[in-house]
């Protein structure tokens, strides 16, 4: 058994979990998505949950918020009476089939995601909303049947269903219908989720459809070609994202939105490449003079291009634009690029040089994500921030030049770069967030500019060969975390005239003197003695300091924080008689001797 609490933060598997009578629970924490259990049971006497033959609810028995995920058997009857499914509810289960009841309304997000085994879903009469990616990745599902009362059904319900060929809606639901086994609005003007699971080559849109819905196509592996007629009107974000064999999107020439030049498909006005097919396997590819913009998704996936070439024109590459492209080793930006979006070039496994142009001003988050064969790159000084996950796991970054004027590093922005030796911090720089350089293990020094007021939350926890850092005069936050894990960091200085902390022999105190911060984990004395007046030793103040195995406490030190000493071998505590460390020691089974 574990318990609940356990099960939050573990992803290990378990074969019964116990949830005791005062726990909290957070139905979007880990515990729904990632927590294995054959059985989940609850303290009867749990003001807010119960449990019903080890499968979790709410007290009322209204809301179904987790079943099992190693649970044993094929198929479920969701009991009378549940009126929700929660979200992750049955995520990565091995069931087959569940059978739901007449009282359910809502389908949360993500409720089935991942259930690999599930062929059949019975959906009775009554339910109102299906949620966001409810059944992704449900890929043995073979059909789906929506009733009249269905008023909702958010994005990507049905995505990555790699087996569904039929979605069936009640000739009596309000809201939409099914025509040839796609989903659409009731009109028939929008066309929302077409089955991946179908196997026809060519798909005609019927011709009362205007619309094609975000990511409506995803995911059909069988279509090469798709045709619009002359009144689509708008083409959604990745809707055609991952149709491994679509080598063509024809366009009627009488069609005043959209035009389609070699199968590929523009805006009308050739302004925007609106997307490339991942069916066709072409190595290089010239985007022709006058795009100004590379959609969404554009050439997302494309795993055949080694090269594509972008003309003077363009200004804007969208989100996830060249994501996925595996086989592409170097871009060149033109100098007109201002904009590149969320994840542009993600998971470019084989991108070893990128330039990108001097006046550009926006890099968003993830954009360099993934690029596992990046290994230099020179930042446009145009960008004020660095931001969230732009070099996530770039592990073979090496050099990078920031921006003369960037004044923040979001966080995760070189999360696992691990071939980072050094960078030098523009003097602008204010702040470095949380897991900015976090497994950056090669990172031997860090020089914060006098300008940095924030180091953020794991801003460097895993540098496991940084040596000493200095906290500049400006900075009046340093999170307890921050250099967690750092088993070569044997010294924190501070500048004198900082007014919120100060070093003492290389550990980390606020400039009172009354709280030990952090005591480096790298220092390799075998005995420390904490200062007189210190009342409080923080957080993670001595996780895992393992050199240290005696620590002399002065009768001053009235609190010890939860995880001081985490992952600390051997440890004795050296205090006076009928002190608080003593009692803190006995409490946690600590080792402890008198002082004498």
């Amino acid at each position: 058994m574990c318990s609940f609490d356990q099960c939050s933060y573990s992803a290990s598997s378990f074969g019964e979990v116990y949830i005791p009578q005062n726990a909290e629970f957070d139905k979007n924490s880990r515990f729904t998505s990632e927590c294995p259990a054959r059985s989940i049971n609850v303290d009867p006497d749990h003001p807010r949950l119960c449990s019903l033959e080890g499968v979790l609810f709410t007290k009322n028995g209204k809301t179904l918020l987790k079943y099992p995920s190693e649970k044993p058997g094929d198929v479920y009857v969701v009991p009378e009476g549940v009126e929700v499914i929660g979200s992750n509810a049955f995520s990565n289960t091995r069931l087959k089939a569940i059978f739901l009841p007449k009282s359910l309304k809502v389908i949360e997000s993500h409720a089935f995601v991942g259930s690999k085994s599930l062929v059949i879903v019975t959906i009775q009469p009554g339910l109102k909303v299906i949620g966001n990616g409810a059944f992704k990745s449900c890929s043995q599902l073979l059909t789906i049947i929506v009733p009249e009362t269905v008023s909702r059904i958010e994005k990507c319900a049905f995505n990555a269903c790699s087996s569904l060929n039929l979605i069936v809606v009640d000739p009596n639901n309000k809201k939409y219908c099914s025509f040839e086994g796609a989903l659409f609005t009731k009109d028939g003007k929008k066309l929302l989720k077409y089955p991946e699971g179908r196997t026809i080559e060519r798909y005609e849109l019927p011709q009362t459809t205007t619309e094609i819905g975000a990511y409506a196509l995803a995911g059909c592996k069988s279509t090469k070609t798709v045709a619009l007629h002359k009144n689509v009107k708008r083409v959604g974000e990745g809707a055609f994202l991952a149709c491994d064999s679509l080598k063509s999107i024809d366009v009627d020439p009488n069609n005043r939105k959209y035009r389609s030049v070699d199968g590929v498909l523009f805006s009308k006005d050739g302004n925007v490449l609106v997307y490339y097919p991942k069916g066709r396997k072409n190595e290089i590819y010239a985007v022709p003079e006058g795009v100004a913009v590379i959609n969404a998704y554009a050439f997302s996936l494309c795993d055949s291009l080694k090269i594509v070439s972008l003309p003077k024109s363009v200004t804007v590459v969208g989100h996830s634009a060249f994501y996925g492209c595996e086989k592409i080793e170097s871009f060149h930006l033109p100098k007109g690029v201002r904009f590149v979006g969320v994840c542009a070039f993600r998971d470019c496994k084989s991108l070893k040089s990128i330039r990108l142009p001097d006046d550009m001003k926006q890099l968003l988050w993830g954009a360099f994500a993934g690029c596992k064969s990046l290994r230099s790159i020179e930042l446009p000084n145009g960008l004020k921030t660095i931001a969230a996950e732009t070099f996530y796991g770039c592990a073979n970054l090496k050099s990078i030049s920031l921006p003369k004027n960037a004044s923040g590093i979001e966080s995760g922005a070189f999360f696992g770069c691990k071939s980072l030796k050094s960078i030098e911090l523009p003097e602008s720089l204010l702040r470095i967030g949380k897991g900015a350089f976090c497994n950056c293990a090669s990172l031997t020094s860090i020089k914060f500019p006098e300008s940095t007021f924030v180091v953020g939350f794991v801003s460097f926890c895993g540098c496991k060969s940084l040596e000493t850092v200095t906290i500049p005069q400006q900075t009046f936050f340093v999170a307890k975390d921050a250099f967690l894990n750092c088993p070569a960091l044997t010294s924190i200085d501070v500048e004198p005239d900082n007014t919120h902390y100060q070093s003492i022999d290389g550990v980390l105190f606020k400039k009172d003197g009354t709280s030990l911060v952090k005591y480096p984990e790298g220092k390799q004395d075998y005995m420390y003695a904490v200062p007189e007046g210190v009342t409080t030793v923080g957080p993670d103040a001595f996780r895992m300091a393992k050199a240290l195995k005696e620590i002399l406490f002065p009768d001053s030190v009235k609190t010890i924080h939860s995880g001081a000493f985490w992952d600390c071998r051997r440890l004795t505590f050296r205090a006076n008689a009928d002190s608080y460390v003593e009692e803190y020691a006995w409490t946690n089974e600590i080792n402890f001797e008198l002082l004498g």
